[in-house]
């Protein structure tokens, strides 16, 4: 399956030389697809009220990892039912938070460097 390349800031890449947008395929998709839904607070998208992840549960004082998992989980059984929580790295303040980890699918083929940062 292929789809369009999201830079940074969920924009649409368009190629500089020859004026076209950039595809993405394969985990690469996969690796933005996650990364768009962890994004997504949930309620918030008006095309689909239960895409995304309760945001409330992951910013804030007093807020564990653990829970911040829970939600990671949540977040990637919406982009694929199969996909289980590999390594894990979380940085937590009141205001920010920010998570690296892997995803593994039931293939046993790895999704690395997933990257998201909330504020």
């Amino acid at each position: 399956m292929k789809g369009f390349r999201l830079d940074q800031n969920h924009d649409v890449v368009i190629s500089s030389a020859y004026r076209d947008i950039e595809m993405t395929q394969d985990s690469d998709l996969e690796r933005q697809t996650i990364e768009t839904v962890l994004s997504t607070n949930r309620g918030e998208w008006f095309f689909d009220l239960k895409e995304g992840i309760n945001h409330r549960n992951i910013l804030g004082k007093g807020k564990s990892e653990d829970l911040i998992r829970g939600e990671i989980v949540r977040g990637l059984a919406q982009v694929d039912g199969g996909l289980m929580l590999g390594d894990f790295a979380c940085e937590v303040s009141d205001r920010r938070a920010k998570v690296n980890f892997t995803a593994k699918k039931e293939s046993g083929e790895m999704i690395e460097g997933v990257d998201v940062t909330w504020q």
